[in-house]
């Protein structure tokens, strides 16, 4: 029946029984569950809930540098839209959310292929048991009963285990067996409704004569009598009667006289809270709630929040590998709720696209519709540009620095002439080589006075200076 991929032996562990279910069913006088689904009450608050959680959408996201990836096409995500053979996502978890609901567990086995899950196996609450096994690495394992009355042993990471409030951590407590006064309260005004339009509307009379009459003309007279004005469909008829029989009818005990109408709307009120369903969503029309996105607000934070926690928590560590805890995880999309009317999904998807929050492709995507070439960037109020052109509107750009005037050019001072040179004085711009000849021509000269008739250093251009000796 299951192709579980085995994590180790179950064999030889001590145990014993730690399901809570036989107290919680103990309450129930003389009625089994399921009769309880034939209260109007129970079955729309059950078929509420059920419904609202299996048609949320359930997603598997990354988490990223940027944010989050939605990873549709994961494996993950495929066992989410296929959970078992021939069950979509929305029978899995409508089945597994009724029982929840009412009975306070919901069980399916995990599936496994090559140490992959590939299925979730639904299990009825009352097949299943929770055994503990006083070891500290696996404390307990599920006991799972087929229908061929074989037994399974099922560890914790192998079973997807929804849970009401609980008393003892392991199974949750169910909330019809709990308040099981209440529903058997409703039960009973619903035969009692029943029984009094079976009899027209009231009670019989009494049938009596002289004769003495054996027990089974009493039966007899009490069947035929019955058969002929009894029930709503011979309401009005005259009876005859015959043999010096006579009839008195009893006085009448109207619903109103029972208080049968109070108590049943106390009775449905009761059941109401019980399953944490506000009023307006079963037709009873109460003036607390102002409007339907109100009444959606308080339905979703107060009565699908918690079970989508509980849900979320649970998948999450049930299906996500180890390696992957830390950066997927599970999550509904909630607040497709609130779209309750067209008006309502256009005014959202409106405010999204303009605060650029989704793109017009996102949006067109919310109503089926194809993508449009360009409408792939994100737009902002001013006048609905790209983004780009925000930036390259919005980015302020540096001032240049006034330019300042050029002063004005004074006029050139007249240049004065020239002072005359005087015959023995050189030019101030002769070269170099020209000083350093003069310099050795005046030591010549020096020397030849003091008596040295031959000049140390010769003269630079012996052509031009010539000895006079």
């Amino acid at each position: 029946m299951f192709n579980f991929f085995r994590k180790k032996d179950k064999s030889g562990l001590e145990e014993r029984n730690m399901s809570v279910a036989s107290v919680a069913w103990g309450f129930i006088s003389g009625n089994t569950p399921g009769n309880y689904l034939s209260i109007g009450t129970v079955y729309a608050c059950i078929r509420m809930l059920s419904d609202t959680i299996a048609m949320t959408p359930l997603n598997v996201y990354a988490k990223g540098e940027d944010g989050r990836d939605l990873l549709d096409s994961s494996r993950l995500s495929k066992l989410l839209k296929n959970p078992a053979l021939n069950m979509t996502s929305f029978q899995w978890m409508n089945t597994m959310m009724t029982q929840l609901v009412g009975w306070g567990n919901a069980y399916s086995v995990i599936e496994y292929k090559d140490g992959q899950p590939v299925g979730l196996v639904y299990i009825p609450a009352h097949a299943v048991s929770i055994q503990e096994t006083f070891q500290d690495d696996e404390p307990y394992y599920y006991r799972v009963t087929t229908k061929s009355h074989h037994t399974i042993n099922v560890f914790p990471d192998e079973m997807i285990h929804f849970r009401n409030i609980t008393l003892d951590g392991f199974t949750g407590l169910s909330p019809i067996g709990l308040h099981a006064s209440t529903f058997d309260r409703g039960y009973h005004e619903g035969e009692y409704a029943t029984n009094f339009m079976k009899n027209a509307g009231g009670m019989s009379g009494i049938i009596t004569t002289e004769k003495k009459l054996k027990p089974e003309q009493v039966k007899q007279l009490k069947d035929d009598f019955s058969g002929a004005y009894g029930g709503s469909a011979n309401a009005g008829k005259t009876p005859v009667l015959a043999d010096g029989l006579q009839y008195a009818q009893l006085k009448p005990i109207s619903p109103a006289d029972a208080d049968y109408v109070r108590s049943k709307e106390l009775t449905k009120a009761e059941i109401m809270e019980i399953f944490k369903v506000p009023p307006p969503l079963l037709g009873v029309i109460d003036a607390t709630y102002n409007n339907t996105e109100q009444l959606a607000l308080i339905f979703q934070r107060y009565t699908l929040a918690p079970i989508y926690a509980m849900i979320e928590q649970e998948m999450t560590l049930k299906l996500v590998s180890p390696s992957q805890k830390s950066k997927v995880y599970m999550e509904f999309m909630s607040d497709a709720l609130l779209n309750a009317t067209a008006s309502d999904k256009a005014d959202v998807i409106t405010k999204l696209t303009e605060k650029g929050v989704m793109t017009l492709n996102e949006a067109r995507q919310k109503y089926n519709l194809k993508d449009l070439k360009g409408l792939d960037e994100v737009v902002l109020p001013l006048n609905l540009a790209p983004l780009t052109l925000h930036k390259e509107v919005l980015t302020p750009v540096p001032v240049p620095e006034p330019i300042a005037a050029p002063e004005p050019i004074a006029a050139p001072e007249p240049i004065a002439a020239p002072e005359p040179v005087a015959v023995d004085e050189e030019p101030k711009s002769e070269t170099l080589e020209r000083q350093m000849h003069k310099m050795q021509s005046e030591l010549g000269r020096l020397k030849k006075i003091l008596g040295n008739g031959t000049p140390l250093i010769a003269p630079m251009n012996p052509k031009k200076h010539k000895s006079k000796d």
